[in-house]
């Protein structure tokens, strides 16, 4: 029973991981998608 649990609850850390780690990816995304859509703005308005 205990073994289980334990087996349980290292799968759920490692999904939580993941999760956050993925979220972390697609957040760095947005952010450079960001970052260079505010730079082509500047590119735009240069022009």
């Amino acid at each position: 029973m205990l073994a289980g649990a334990a087996i349980h609850t290292s799968q759920k850390k490692v999904v939580f991981i993941a999760e956050t780690q993925l979220f972390a990816i697609i957040a760095q995304r947005t952010a450079k998608d960001i970052i260079s859509a505010k730079n082509a703005e500047g590119l735009i308005i240069k022009l």
